[in-house]
């Protein structure tokens, strides 16, 4: 067997010096990294919150334009005019359960792993869209339909 090579004290404290500075680095990404929600982790809080009661209200807009449009035909056929379940359901209901969807995303992946503080989940924003969406559906269905 060859002889073993002498160590040099200094270069290994150097070495155990980089690794641990390498460490540190690691430390400080992952603690970022949790800081960070999953869902949209490079937006603030309240551009998160809009982003999910807004695609919260998109949805709500294309579900009230197939309700209405479905009302129409039924109408046209002779059918029975369901007009006040649908506007009651347009207006209330579904307004409430899709404010409730986004509050749910926000909540189970909108907030970090690391929460600094209560998390923000904008819930009277998200009323608000939720339920100014409604109305904005029915004016553009109906300035289409005009």
């Amino acid at each position: 067997m060859p002889p073993a090579r002498p160590v040099d004290p200094r270069r290994e404290l150097e070495l155990a010096r980089q690794a641990a500075d390498g460490a540190d680095v690691m430390i400080v990404q992952a603690e970022t990294m949790a800081q960070q929600a999953p869902l949209l982790p490079s937006m603030s809080p309240l551009a998160r919150a809009m982003s999910v009661y807004f695609g919260c209200a998109g949805v709500l807009a294309v579900i009230i334009w197939i309700l209405l449009t479905v009302s129409e035909v039924q109408t046209l056929n002779g059918g029975d005019r369901n007009a006040i379940a649908v506007f009651s359901w347009s207006c209330a209901g579904l307004p409430t359960m899709l404010f409730f969807v986004g509050y749910f995303v926000l909540s189970v992946w909108g907030k970090p792993r690391i929460i600094v503080g209560r998390p923000a989940r904008y819930a009277r924003l998200g009323f608000l869209i939720c339920f100014l969406a409604s109305p904005i559906a029915f004016f553009a269905y109906y300035l289409v339909l005009m």
